[in-house]
């Protein structure tokens, strides 16, 4: 029943008080580790890949925000697209559908505006302001102070990039729900306008069907 639900409405599992606490505790227990290592083995490939990883994140980051602008675009495209068509249909072609076929196609509307508020809501939630960590100039300071300058400074990035990734994935899943959003806006959007264009030819087929059958049963 749950994976129906989220096949009609995808959801995210919020995290419980519980979980949170324990996710808060791996962070600590993360950044603990990074701070005890020892950094001046090899220190320089060190410094490269705590590099790369920061990076890797801010261009992780940078494509979520990225992808969700295009989402939004997409959606203010689609509106402009979509209007016309189904006020054109409501306005004239609606009342002529069987009851049947009248709710069908009222509901796929329905669907397909409630998908694309969920579209956008998802992909504005990816430019949310949320807690953001970097080396700033106190941290720096600090580094400078001491002995073992770029090992410090490794456990630094390393640091700072362990603690960002909650927000960086938080950003990919919001871009992963709007991306879930569209595709179901494509769908109930497509069956609308095929069940919109192909409704009245499908009618005159069937008629036409109807009575060549009877003319043959006539002629028997």
């Amino acid at each position: 029943m749950t994976d129906f639900a989220d096949l009609l409405w995808p959801r995210v599992q919020r995290l419980t008080a519980a979980q949170i606490e324990a996710r808060n505790k791996e962070d600590d227990q993360d950044v603990a580790v990074i701070r005890s290592a020892d950094w001046s083995q090899n220190t320089e490939l060190a410094l490269e890949e705590a590099r790369g990883l920061a990076a890797a994140e801010k261009e992780r980051r940078a494509g979520a925000e990225s992808k969700a602008s295009i989402y939004l675009a997409a959606v203010a495209a689609v509106v402009p697209i979509a209007l016309p068509i189904c006020t054109a249909f409501y306005g004239e072609t609606f009342v002529k559908l069987p009851l049947p076929l009248q709710f069908v196609t009222l509901l796929l509307f329905f669907a397909t505006t409630a998908y694309l508020i969920g579209a956008a809501w998802w992909a504005f939630r990816t430019f949310r302001v949320s807690v953001h960590h970097r080396i700033d100039a106190v941290e720096y300071a600090r580094i400078w102070s001491g002995k073992g300058l770029s090992a410090r400074l490794v456990a630094e990035l390393l640091i700072v990039t362990r603690l960002n990734r909650h927000m960086v994935n938080w950003k990919t899943t919001c871009v992963r729900q709007a991306h879930e959003f569209l595709l179901r806006v494509l769908i109930s959007f497509t069956t609308l306008v095929v069940l919109v264009v192909s409704w009245q030819p499908v009618l005159t087929l069937w008629k036409f069907s109807k009575n060549y059958v009877a003319r043959l049963l006539d002629a028997c």
